[in-house]
C-alpha cells in the first residue's frame, strides 16, 4: 500500500510488463490523491490499480474523481464508488456508482446526473452505445436550472443524450414546480451554447408578491440573436418585452431592449408624487470601430420615470442609477486625438448637464523635430447646458441655463538627466479659457 503525496503517472509502470510494440504511443495514465489520506495500490500482473479516500484519474482528456476507484489500465476499464465525477470535455457526468471504459467511453450507472450549460439532466438507468456515444436513460428529467430540485424541468420515461450535440426525450410532460402543464409526445434540446431555450426564474419578495419571470432565448444565425421576456407579479402585474443583438462585424454591435409593465401598485416618488402605471424602457447601444483608430459608442436610455430601473432591475440600478444618453466619437493618431461628445437629456426627471457638443483635441506630448524640447496640449470648446429636474409636467424647471467655453493650454518641457539618476525637467506653458454670456436666470 503506498500513500499519494504527488501526481503519479502510471504510464511509467507498463515498462515492467511485457509490451509489445506500437506504431503510436498510448495517452498517459494518471491518478492524484485528493486528500491526504488517499491511497492506492497497484498490481503488476492485471495491471489493475485501486485508489481509496478520494482520488483523480486522468486518461485521453477524461478527468474522474470518486471516493474509491478500481481501474484496469489495460483494458480502460474503471468501477467509481462515492461523489463519482467524470468530465470529457465540457460535459460532466455524476452519480454515486458508475462502469466507464476510458478506452471506448462506455459508461453505465444506476442513477446519474451530467450537465452542460444552459442543459441538465438526471436519471436512472444510464446505459452507452459505444460506437455512435449516445447514452441512453429511464425515468430521466431535463431542466435548465442547476440546482437539486429544479422548479422547471421535463420529465420523461425515456431520453436520449448526444453529448456536445442535443437531447431527446419521448413521452415527455412539462413540470412547473410540481403541477405537470404540457404533454410532449417527442421533445429534443439542443447542447449548442447558443440553442433556442426558455428560462424561468420563480420567486417571492414583498414588494412583488409571489412571482415568476420567464425569457425565451433565440439565436436566428450569427448576426442576429436576442430574447423575449414576460414575467409575472402577483402584486404588479404583468410585464414584459423583446431584447435583440445584431452583430455587424467591422460595423460593430447594436443590442435593443424594451419593457413594458402595466404596474397595478406603482406607488408613489421621493418627491410623494404618484407613479405611473404604465410604466416603459427602451434602451439601444452601439458600439462599433469601423476604421483603424476610430470609435464610436452611443446609447439611448428613455424611461418613464425615476424608479423603474429601482423597483423591476436592481442590479442594473445599483450599476448606474442615472443612465445617461450620449454619443461620442474618438479618431487616435500617433500623436494627437480628436473627441467629440454629445449628451443631450432624454428623461427629464433627472437633472442633466447637457453638452451640445464637446469637443476635445489633445497633443501629446512629443518632440519637436531634432531639438530637445518637447510640447504637449489640449484644447477643447462646446455648449453646456443645465437642466434641472422636472417633479411634473406642471412644476417645470425655471432656473436652467447654458452657456459656451473653450479652453486651450499649451506647455513647452525641457527634460534632462543628470549624473544617470537626477530627473529635471523644466516646463513653460500657457492657458487660456473663453466663457460666452449666460444664457438663463
Amino acid at each position: 500500500m503506498i500513500k499519494l503525496c504527488h501526481i503519479l503517472a502510471l504510464a511509467l509502470l507498463p515498462a515492467f510488463l511485457p509490451l509489445a510494440a506500437s506504431a503510436q504511443p498510448e495517452s498517459a495514465w494518471e491518478i492524484e490523491a485528493l486528500t491526504p489520506e488517499g491511497r492506492f495500490e497497484y498490481d503488476m500482473t492485471t495491471g489493475v490499480a485501486t485508489g481509496t479516500n478520494g482520488v483523480l484519474i486522468k486518461y485521453s482528456g477524461v478527468v474522474l474523481t470518486a471516493d474509491r476507484v478500481m481501474v484496469n489500465q489495460q483494458t480502460g476499464d474503471a468501477e467509481a464508488d462515492g461523489r463519482v465525477r467524470i468530465q470529457r470535455d465540457d460535459q460532466i457526468w455524476a452519480g454515486e456508482h458508475v462502469r466507464y471504459n476510458f478506452k471506448t467511453r462506455r459508461m453505465e450507472a444506476e442513477q446519474f446526473r451530467t450537465g452542460k450549460t444552459p442543459v441538465f439532466a438526471a436519471g436512472e438507468g444510464l446505459g452507452g452505445d459505444v460506437s455512435n456515444r449516445v447514452y441512453t436513460a429511464r425515468n430521466a428529467y431535463v431542466t435548465s436550472d442547476d440546482i437539486s430540485a429544479p422548479f422547471t424541468k421535463v420529465r420523461a420515461s425515456y431520453i436520449k443524450i448526444i453529448p456536445g450535440k442535443s437531447i431527446q426525450a419521448r413521452n415527455a410532460v412539462l413540470y412547473l414546480g410540481g403541477v405537470p402543464v404540457f404533454y410532449f409526445p417527442f421533445y429534443t434540446r439542443s447542447l449548442d451554447e447558443r440553442a433556442n431555450h426558455f428560462y424561468f426564474m420563480p420567486g417571492y419578495r414583498s414588494r412583488f408578491g409571489p412571482y415568476l419571470l420567464g425569457s425565451y432565448y433565440w439565436f436566428l444565425n450569427e448576426q442576429l440573436d436576442g430574447a423575449l421576456h414576460l414575467d409575472y407579479r402577483v402584486k404588479r402585474g404583468v410585464g414584459g418585452g423583446p431584447d435583440a443583438n445584431l452583430h455587424l462585424g467591422r460595423w460593430g454591435e447594436m443590442g435593443l431592449k424594451y419593457y413594458y409593465l402595466h404596474d397595478d401598485d406603482p406607488g408613489e416618488n421621493a418627491n410623494g408624487v404618484p407613479v405611473p402605471d404604465n410604466r416603459q424602457r427602451l434602451y439601444l447601444g452601439y458600439d462599433a470601430t469601423p476604421f483603424t483608430n476610430f470609435n464610436v459608442k452611443a446609447a439611448v436610455r428613455y424611461e418613464s420615470d425615476p424608479l423603474l430601473s429601482h423597483d423591476f432591475f436592481e442590479s442594473e440600478y445599483r450599476r448606474n442609477p442615472q443612465p445617461s444618453t450620449f454619443v461620442e466619437l474618438n479618431q487616435l493618431w500617433d500623436n494627437f486625438s480628436l473627441d467629440a461628445y454629445v449628451q443631450p437629456r432624454v428623461n427629464d426627471f433627472y437633472e442633466t448637464v447637457e453638452r451640445l457638443p464637446d469637443l476635445k483635441l489633445t497633443a501629446f506630448r512629443q518632440q519637436l523635430g531634432a531639438t530637445p524640447v518637447f510640447y504637449e496640449s489640449e484644447s477643447s470648446a462646446g455648449w453646456y447646458r443645465r437642466e434641472f429636474a422636472e417633479v411634473t409636467n406642471s412644476f417645470l424647471a425655471t432656473n436652467n441655463f447654458s452657456a459656451a467655453r473653450a479652453d486651450t493650454y499649451h506647455q513647452l518641457t525641457l527634460p534632462r538627466t543628470f549624473f544617470g539618476w537626477l530627473n529635471v525637467a523644466p516646463r513653460v506653458g500657457g492657458r487660456f479659457t473663453y466663457y460666452g454670456k449666460a444664457d438663463g436666470p
